[in-house]
């Protein structure tokens, strides 16, 4: 019982909430001037071609600037858990290939935010009112379109149980969609392999300049050493 308890008691699910919140942040402007940019005066195809394509261009925007990657890679080890290295000094044809990658990233973190914060919200409402209902003297719930009657007394006894699974519920969803976004993150967030390649070629020279500076310090204390009397 207290493995199955766990998620609802672990700081991990709380930070990993506030990243699908972010997401969810995220995904208010690209929609609002995709919705904005498709009138419905527009016939269908029209409509769906600005929504897309205006969404298209304002994730590409948020994408764009280098500081956009780095505060993904931020967010990402630090609420979700990651453990992504620092963006690596890029080509120009990378940093492009990394602000393609980096509004790429946007789509299924806001995607997955929008998802995970509405249902924690409607299982965190239910998780309340139920609860609530009963403990005034019962009534009737509407949840989604759905009329629930809690009694009043021993009869509505249940509610507090339903209160309890709808928090874990909603604990089990923010860890699905925080698991779901940690799988992705290394493939859009992480370096690509050329970046690998010459992070490593970076390293090796740093490392040839340390040990040739060091090589000729030693000489030359040596030289010091025996040109003395």
């Amino acid at each position: 019982m207290r493995t199955l308890m766990r998620p609802l008691f672990d700081g991990a699910t709380y930070r990993s909430w506030a990243y699908a919140f972010l997401g969810a942040a995220l995904s208010v402007p690209p929609l609002v001037v995709a919705v904005v940019s498709a009138p419905p005066t527009w016939p269908l195809p029209g409509r769906i071609a600005g929504f897309t394509l205006a969404l298209v261009v304002v994730l590409a925007v948020m994408g764009s600037p280098r500081a956009a990657r780095r505060g993904c890679l931020t967010l990402a080890n630090r609420l979700l858990g990651t453990d992504l290295p620092a963006p690596a000094p890029a080509s120009v044809r990378s940093r492009w290939a990394d602000r393609v990658r980096t509004a790429a990233w946007l789509v299924p973190h806001a995607a997955v935010g929008v998802a995970a914060t509405a249902a924690t919200g409607v299982l965190a409402f239910a998780a309340v009112t139920f609860p609530a209902v009963w403990l005034n003297g019962g009534g009737r719930v509407t949840v989604l379109g759905s009329h629930v009657t809690v009694t009043a007394g021993v009869a509505g006894a249940w509610s507090p149980v339903v209160a309890a699974l709808c928090l874990l519920l909603a604990a089990y969803v923010t860890t699905a969609a925080a698991t779901g976004l940690r799988l992705l993150a290394p493939v859009l967030l992480d370096h690509r392999p050329a970046e690998r390649a010459a992070a490593a070629e970076e390293r090796a020279r740093v490392l040839a300049g340390r040990n040739r500076l060091a090589q000729e310090l030693h000489d030359s204390i040596g030289h010091t050493l025996t040109a003395s009397p």
